[in-house]
């Protein structure tokens, strides 16, 4: 989806989700169209490239969902031979849908130059802020910083609503951020779990919202 292009809004209207990975700094009219749709759906995946000119822009976008993508790359003891910044990640913190087939499995996601998921602030009573995915306690950052590190989050801000019909639905509004683009490349894509875990992140942020129940209340 071309942000800059005519009909952009019209077509982004009709997206499920949103997935962003930016290489360079994105235009001020491409930059309001992904904010107006984060903050009206939520629904947004962005995975951060190295180097990314973007970081500062989507750390405004994310920010008030209460996540941040850190200034800096975490390297690991568990990498692949010879870069330690290619960070073999085994720990799954939660438990997630996306990261439950990993997780059970003992199978590792791959990314290359992460980027630690920092929390922004504090967050309402409705939200939550999930880790998926983490480098192990032998990791560190530049900064002599030592880890574990949260190298993929989501933020869950969906909440339960009622209708006049008396029907309850949930509302989704979910936010993640992924501290590589590596997973989601053609190159990585098959390696380790990547496929499994990508592909079970966007399709989750995607689904529609859940019918909570549906039907008469106690007595009717």
């Amino acid at each position: 989806l071309a942000l800059g292009a005519a009909g952009a809004r019209a077509r982004l209207e009709r997206c499920g989700a949103v997935v962003s990975a930016p290489r360079l700094p994105r235009l001020a009219e491409e930059l309001d169209l992904v904010r107006e749709f984060t903050a009206a759906r939520g629904r947004l995946v962005t995975l951060l490239p190295p180097d990314s000119g973007a970081r500062p822009q989507f750390n405004d976008v994310l920010r008030p969902f209460g996540l941040t993508f850190g200034a800096t790359v975490v390297s690991d003891r568990s990498a692949l031979a010879g870069d330690p910044t290619s960070v073999v990640a085994f720990s799954y913190p939660s438990e997630h849908p996306v990261t439950r087939t990993n997780k059970r499995d003992g199978v590792p996601v791959l990314l290359v130059e992460p980027a630690p998921i920092e929390r922004a602030s504090a967050l309402p009573e409705q939200a939550s802020l999930v880790p998926l995915v983490a480098s192990s306690s032998h990791s560190h950052l530049a900064g002599g910083a030592h880890g574990p590190f949260t190298l993929a989050a989501v933020a869950d801000w969906s909440a339960v609503t009622s209708g006049r019909t008396g029907t309850s639905a949930l509302e989704r509004t979910v936010v993640a951020a992924v501290g590589s683009v590596e997973p989601a490349t053609n190159r990585l894509m098959n390696a380790f779990g990547n496929r499994e875990f990508v592909s079970g992140l966007v399709q989750w942020i995607a689904r529609d919202s859940d019918l909570i129940a549906s039907g008469r209340s106690f007595g009717g």
